[in-house]
């Protein structure tokens, strides 16, 4: 999963009243005391934390525990990380064509949306980024000797066409549940869904409280928002954003979002990075040229109704840059979004919005 080393939407801040001043990241599970009936869970999973707050029936402790269930369960699909998980057990395999048992379709489901945003975007969006990413050091692997001869031997196994890459129906009788043939032309290309997965775990968890008959909440993993109904006060969600200071620097708030039944995930590329003989090299890889990116775009904030494809898009636009993300914006009328750019212009901060992200935004 993505760890979030970008700007952090601080939901947490907005949605929910704190213990003695004090919020707590630790797993907790408790009521509000403030006379409404807000309840709060939260918790770590997927290398990072997680904060939802809601107005319901249901309790939190029954309801941690099946947060936790389906985190760990979609964790042992889509996780990297996870020695155990379906996606390393493709990634591992030295063959062409890989059998995998996709059991919940968390793969499958990630696979396609993955497709959909790598199209849109015109490779922007690459999951299969990952060998370069461990060659930069920001993966699962410290960095190694970067040359451009080490990048363009990596860059072949870059390809996420239907050519080089794809996900098909197996007609198989050895288990129960969906069975997918992965085929990959070359045997060494890897599935990275970090830039998606948390988007779509917080869908998955929005999915849980849905069937919970919950109308009103806020779910937040690792940055990545997902909002339902008002609160009790009759007023909608508001979310705050980071100013994109260095990761020594005290956090300070940028703006703050009202959202409406929508989704909201950030990427950035100034809390994760490193610096050789005075340069400083962003973990954002563009998969065209196999390199951090060096544009000026500092973060990028989108709210879309699909959280999964609000984390894909972030992800994108961070490798486009601030011009080319606007020209997408506006010869994609029919992608429905609203996007926050933050970026440098100076040494100073910048800032464009979308004409519908003014309408929720408030800049402090």
């Amino acid at each position: 999963m993505r760890f979030i080393y970008a700007t952090i939407a601080l939901a947490f801040l907005f949605s929910c009243n704190s213990n003695n001043g004090q919020n707590q990241t630790k797993d907790t599970a408790t009521e509000q005391t403030n006379g409404s009936d807000q309840k709060s869970i939260a918790g770590e999973a997927q290398g990072t934390t997680y904060h939802i707050s809601y107005y319901g029936k249901a309790a939190e402790n029954s309801l941690k525990s099946d947060v936790d269930s389906l985190l760990k369960q979609i964790d042992f699909s889509l996780s990297g990380w996870n020695e155990g998980s379906v996606i390393t057990a493709m990634n591992t395999k030295d063959t062409n064509e890989v059998v995998v048992h996709d059991t919940f379709n968390y793969v499958t489901d990630n696979f396609k949306m993955a497709r959909k945003v790598y199209v849109k975007t015109d490779g922007a969006f690459d999951p299969t980024i990952g060998p370069l990413v461990n060659l930069w050091g920001f993966g699962l692997e410290k960095r190694g000797n970067v040359t451009d001869e080490s990048v363009n031997a990596l860059l072949p196994l870059v390809a996420f066409d239907f050519q080089s890459v794809r996900l098909t129906r197996f007609d198989s009788t050895e288990k129960a549940g969906p069975v997918r043939m992965f085929y990959r032309k070359n045997a060494d290309m890897q599935l990275d869904f970090n830039g998606i997965a948390q988007g779509y775990s917080v869908e998955k968890l929005a999915s849980l409280f849905n069937d919970q008959n919950i109308d009103s909440y806020m779910i937040e993993l690792g940055g990545e928002i997902k909002t339902k109904g008002k609160k009790n006060d009759g007023t909608y969600w508001k979310i705050g954003v980071d100013k994109p200071v260095s990761p020594d620097e005290e956090r300070q708030l940028q703006a703050v979002l009202t959202l409406k039944n929508q989704s909201v995930a950030t990427s950035g590329s100034y809390r994760k990075f490193y610096e050789q003989d005075g340069e400083r090299f962003s973990h954002t890889i563009d998969p065209k040229t196999g390199k951090p990116v060096t544009h000026n775009l500092l973060s990028t904030t989108v709210v879309m109704e699909d959280c999964t494809l609000a984390d894909a898009y972030a992800t994108a636009f961070m490798v486009m840059g601030t011009e080319k993300t606007k020209e997408f914006l506006q010869s994609n009328t029919d992608v429905k979004m609203d996007v926050y750019l933050i970026y440098d212009e100076g040494g100073e901060f910048k800032t464009w919005m979308s004409e519908g992200m003014k309408k929720m935004t408030e800049e402090i």
